[in-house]
């Protein structure tokens, strides 16, 4: 098994990132105003996951791991450090995640929210988005300090 190293990503990493994502098939992408976190494997980036600010509202996303790096737990120690990140900020957080991703998030504090719970705006909007395009998602939010 590889060892691998949890960082904060800096603005020279972006491109890389951005690579990571178009790897694996994420339509998003990160910018300098984000908190990226990333996972190296010597010098090759495996894994990466975003803490952004949208409409006054903190969100994860972008947690991706490259295929064929998956099941080693980089993913868990992405956001092990998201965790730390929000702790540190003393944010709540919201995220979208896969249904069977459930107890993945949980375990550092993420707790089912019904729509009603939602700010307005784009995280409802992206929800239904996701919802309408038949993806099995949850919407989850993470009060600050809850790890």
């Amino acid at each position: 098994m590889s060892t691998f190293l949890v960082s904060r990503a800096t603005t020279e990493d972006l491109p890389q990132v951005e690579a990571l994502y178009r790897d694996c098939g994420y339509r998003g992408g990160a910018s300098a105003a984000d908190i990226v976190l990333v996972a190296w494997e010597k010098e090759r980036l495996v894994g990466a996951v975003r803490l952004c600010r949208e409409e006054g509202v903190t969100m994860l996303r972008g947690m991706m791991v490259l295929p064929e790096r998956q099941g080693r737990g980089i993913g868990k120690h992405l956001l092990q450090a998201c965790a730390q990140q929000l702790d540190n900020m003393d944010a709540q957080c919201w995220c979208i995640p896969y249904a069977h991703l459930r107890d993945f998030y949980a375990g550092i504090g993420f707790q089912i929210v019904t729509l009603d719970q939602v700010p307005d705006g784009r995280l409802r909007e992206r929800y239904q988005n996701y919802q309408s395009e038949g993806r099995e998602v949850l919407l989850m939010v993470r009060e600050a300090g809850s790890a």
